[in-house]
């Protein structure tokens, strides 16, 4: 569960700009 931390990150700094864009690709 280490890509969860990087992901929790991403995905709230790129949920607002990406829109699951970011942490989608960070997720896969």
């Amino acid at each position: 569960m280490r890509y969860l931390k990087i992901v929790r990150r991403k995905f709230r700094n790129g949920f607002r700009e990406g829109q699951v864009a970011k942490p989608r690709k960070a997720a896969a």
